[in-house]
């Protein structure tokens, strides 16, 4: 490819490297030629009435990662934007070990993943740069550009992504509020999934594993074409998921005469659709239904069918049209998720039983409209959004009168404006963005009906209206980076974030692991602004590595706070915790990132990060009652994180060797010894080792096996949750395709 950028005229040469263009104004131009797997070349070229450039010869690029380009806009090259964005290929998916895509994202710099009990976990959480160890809802996660953390919690359903049917993950560190607004103070998690490539194609799976695991998986996709320009393509996928699970409960607090102690079991389903259409390579629709379906047990089984449980089930559908020419494009989507989210609760305590279930169905909808211009060094973009969150649920007791309700809905709406500006004679690039932001709470509800005397101590918090909320922000955004190589680099930008309160944290008053939170229809949206600057280079032709800083100031940062008071629930005295608006947290860290590629069979990687995140300034509502949490660290972040992985490719098997070593984190608020239970402070650190063995087999078959979790490390959450174990998955594939 031949570009003259400062004319926004190119050409591209023929089979023989041959070029022409013409008419080009006598004068001085920087010509760009690149070519995919190559460094690219910017050479200065004074124009007469005829000239003629000899041979041009381009530099292999080991480390490129052009190969692939995803992002808002798929046409933009990654490595000219000003910011920190790493990529999971779907080479590397599949090379991995992993088992889910929470796996694979833990292995990234910056990320912190909760997910103590793997596959059987039915809330998994992942998020970005010290922005909360169980909070999901600052990082903003997006399937195929669409946002699915929902208004309810902020939580996302991570066992509905199949990690099968993901091209790419484009993770984008930092506050990304100025494009997309509430969720992404710590940044963006965009997850791209496959489109097809050829005429027919599938693939098809079959696993089976520790603690009876058994799953299957299937895809088949094609695309024909009706004329030269117009194409219809389509993709059906299918996976199903069983086990018998195993006891997550400490043996310490575990009695072996109490039968009601069982086996976390699971099973799914999970389903998928895609059909496009594409017009003159101009316009594109696309139409896409997911269903899924899962029930998960919580390891205790009294009087019930299946004991104590959860289920989810979740239909997504998303309509889409993009329009495009030389300069300008056009993506519009509208989306619906809903889920039945239930969780049946049973359980027996010094000789009573208790039943209940709750129900709560929450639906998120809404439509995107992105557009985008390119004139000379400047390339517009333009946006609007529109969202509505809405949740409504019950918690009915069995073994009592009680029915205890809660009820809101959120509207969200938005416009965002930003200007990336490429100045490409001297390999500078500049981003300015800005973005509106208007939220709208409603309808909020608490109530409970007919109590009993096991939860006459909720009365005291019945609100059966919560009054209308408004909120708004101006989200601002600028970055720059000079450019001295094709990896080498340097750049620095600022951020602001914004995010609203959750329907959760503003309506919902109930029990919650062993203590008692409360509803606070009085929260304030939290503000974060970010600063960060960053530097890429070559140590060697083989070897990149990428350094980042950054510095976060949140106000009215929303956390769980113990409010000082405690309540008779009847078995127990509970504390009472409430999310609040605690002022200042200062959040900060270092990310070193190392690449290494010797040849196609051969590559590594290593990263470390350090990270701190820390309460200033608390403001206590009630100085006699409330603990001062001034200079405190939030809980269930590490300090220091490290992983590291290898890949050899080579004529008997392909070999894939992993680690991530996660240091200790602070178990509660106060940062204060947990005297009933884990006897610390912190949790412990530990190190997984996952290695996984691939053989071809012929005919499109393979086999394989992955060791998840070597040495057998055990490790906990703040339920006393352990960890699985050692996991060990055997699977055959199989794959074809006809052109």
């Amino acid at each position: 490819n031949i570009l003259i950028s400062i004319l926004n005229v190119g050409t591209s040469t023929n089979a023989k490297g041959q070029f022409q263009l013409n008419e080009i104004p006598k004068g001085k131009y920087i010509i760009e030629f690149s070519f995919i797997g190559y460094n690219k070349l910017s050479k200065t070229v004074l124009v007469n009435q005829d000239t003629s450039l000899q041979i041009i010869r381009l530099k292999k690029d080991l480390l490129s990662i052009e190969e692939i380009t995803i992002s808002a806009n798929k046409y933009e090259q990654l490595k000219y934007v000003p910011a920190r964005i790493e990529i999971i290929q779907a080479r590397s998916i599949e090379e991995s070990a992993e088992q889910s895509t929470t796996d694979l994202l833990a292995a990234v710099s910056g990320i912190n993943v909760e997910n103590t009990m793997g596959t059987f976990s039915s809330s998994s959480t992942v998020s970005l740069r010290g922005m909360g160890g169980n909070d999901q809802s600052r990082t903003l996660i997006l399937l195929d550009g669409i946002p699915i953390n929902k208004s309810d919690g902020g939580s996302v359903n991570w066992n509905m992504i199949n990690k099968e049917n993901i091209d790419a993950i484009k993770i984008t560190k930092g506050p990304g509020s100025a494009k997309h607004g509430s969720n992404a103070m710590g940044g963006v998690i965009d997850i791209i999934t496959k489109l097809p490539n050829k005429k027919l194609s599938g693939n098809f799976t079959a696993n089976y594993g520790t603690y009876n695991t058994s799953s299957g998986q299937g895809n088949l996709s094609g695309k024909f074409q009706l004329h030269s320009n117009n194409q219809f393509y389509w993709t059906i996928n299918g996976s199903a998921k069983k086990s018998d699970g195993y006891i997550t409960e400490l043996e310490e607090y575990t009695d072996m005469d109490d039968s009601i102690i069982v086996p976390v079991f699971l099973e799914e389903i999970n389903t998928s659709a895609k059909l496009g259409y594409k017009y003159k390579n101009r316009h594109q629709v696309e139409i896409l239904a997911n269903y899924f379906d899962d029930m998960r047990g919580n390891g205790i089984h009294v009087f019930d069918n299946y004991g104590a449980y959860s289920e989810h089930d979740t239909w997504f559908s998303v309509i889409k049209y993009n329009y495009r020419n030389k300069r300008f494009l056009a993506q519009s989507s509208a989306f619906l998720l809903n889920e039945n989210y239930q969780r049946v609760y049973e359980y027996m305590r010094e000789g009573e039983y208790q039943l209940y279930d709750v129900d709560s169905k929450r639906a998120d909808k809404g439509i995107n409209i992105d557009l985008q211009w390119t004139a000379a060094q400047h390339t517009f973009s333009y946006g609007l959004m529109a969202k509505n969150g809405s949740v409504a649920a019950s918690d009915t007791y069995y073994t009592s009168t009680d029915i205890i309700s809660n009820a809101g809905e959120m509207s969200t709406y938005a416009i965002y404006l930003e200007d990336a500006i490429n100045i490409s004679s001297h390999n500078i690039q500049i981003i300015l963005g800005l973005r509106y932001d208007n939220a709208d709470f409603s309808n909020g509800a608490f109530s409970v009906q007919a109590p009993s005397y096991s939860i006459e101590f909720l009365n005291d918090y019945e609100s059966s209206v919560v009054n209308p909320l408004y909120w708004s922000a101006w989200s601002p955004k600028f970055s720059i980076q000079k450019r001295f190589s094709s990896n080498t680099r340097i750049y620095t930008s600022y951020g602001r974030g914004f995010k609203a309160p959750l329907l959760d944290d503003m309506c919902r008053t109930s029990k919650s692991a062993g203590s008692f939170k409360i509803a606070n229809p009085h929260l304030k949206p939290e503000i974060v602004n970010n600063i960060e600057t960053g530097i890429d280079y070559e140590l060697s032709e083989h070897l990149l590595v990428k350094h980042s800083l950054y510095f976060t100031r949140g106000s009215n940062f929303m956390y769980m706070i113990s409010t000082g008071d405690s309540v008779n629930m009847g078995y127990k005295i509970a504390p009472i915790y409430q999310i609040d608006n605690i002022s200042k947290v200062h959040i900060y860290g270092i990310e070193t990132d190392l690449e290494y590629k010797a040849n196609k069979a051969l590559s590594a990687y290593l990263n470390y990060t350090y990270n701190v995140s820390q309460i200033k300034d608390h403001m206590q509502r009630d100085a006699a009652s409330d603990a001062d949490l001034s200079n405190k660290y939030l809980t269930n972040i590490p300090n220091h994180k490290v992983a590291a992985g290898l890949v050899w490719k080579n004529k008997i098997t392909d070999l894939s060797l992993s680690g991530k070593y996660i240091g200790t984190r602070w178990i509660n608020d106060q940062n204060i010894m947990d005297e009933e239970y884990l006897k610390s402070d912190k949790f412990e650190d530990y190190l997984l080792i996952d290695l996984k063995a691939k053989r071809k087999l012929g005919k499109g078959f393979s086999a394989s096996v992955a060791i998840n979790n070597i040495f057998n490390t055990v490790y906990v959450n703040k339920k006393l949750q352990r960890s699985p174990g050692r996991f060990i998955t055997i699977q055959l594939a199989y794959k074809f395709s006809i052109d």
